[in-house]
C-alpha cells in the first residue's frame, strides 16, 4: 500500500491515486488510511460494442460451461 506524508502537497497527491493509500505524519505515524472513490465517469467503460451486439452475445445459447473452461486452461499451461 502507498503512504503519503500530509503536507501542503497532499490534495493534488490524492487526485492522482489509484487505490488504497496510508496517510501518515512527517514522523511516519498513521493517521489514516483513505480509499479511492470509485467515480464511473471517471473510466472509459464503453466497450466498443453496439447495443444489438450486446443482446446478441446476451441471448446467445452457444456458451461452454464453466466445469468444460477448466480443464481446457490446464491444457493451455
Amino acid at each position: 500500500m502507498q503512504r503519503l506524508v500530509i503536507d501542503e502537497t497532499l490534495p493534488e497527491k490524492l487526485l492522482k491515486l489509484n487505490g488504497s493509500v496510508e496517510l501518515v505524519d512527517k514522523d511516519g505515524q498513521l493517521i489514516a488510511v483513505v480509499e479511492r472513490r470509485y467515480d464511473p465517469a471517471y473510466y472509459d467503460l464503453d466497450p466498443g460494442i453496439s447495443d444489438e451486439e450486446m443482446e446478441r452475445r446476451a441471448n446467445s445459447t452457444n456458451w461452454i460451461p464453466a466445469d468444460e473452461i477448466v480443464p481446457r486452461l490446464r491444457k493451455l499451461v
